[in-house]
């Protein structure tokens, strides 16, 4: 939390709200302020180094939980939110690292061939 908090202060002060407030809150709402002045915010020496901290505590919350298994990223945007957040983990499942919507590779296929 304390990363996300002084890169808020850092980049997004006047999003920051006062104490007292819950941390959930807090972290909410500095990363929905973060997000919409991306890549802005992460353009400064400090913006880019709170950025990657955070990138390194995001990957390392994953391997704690077991969620390491991404094979390799997609290059096409994801069919339900459009963003290009797709992955292929080692089962062949294909998910999208953002709306979390997945799908087996048989289920993929069909969607792969889909019309664009």
């Amino acid at each position: 939390m304390k990363t996300v908090y002084d890169w808020g202060l850092h980049s997004v002060a006047n999003s920051v709200p006062p104490p007292p407030v819950k941390s959930g809150t807090l972290v909410q709402k500095i990363c929905d302020s973060l997000g919409k002045k991306l890549p802005s915010s992460a353009a400064t020496e400090p913006g880019a180094h709170y950025a990657r901290r955070l990138l390194l505590l995001h990957q390392l919350s994953r391997r704690l939980l077991g969620w390491s298994d991404t094979a390799f990223r997609l290059g096409r945007p994801c069919p339900r939110c459009g963003l290009r957040s797709l992955c292929v983990s080692i089962d062949r499942t294909v998910t999208c690292s953002y709306c979390h919507v997945s799908w087996t590779s048989e289920e993929w296929r069909a969607v792969d061939e889909q019309p664009g």
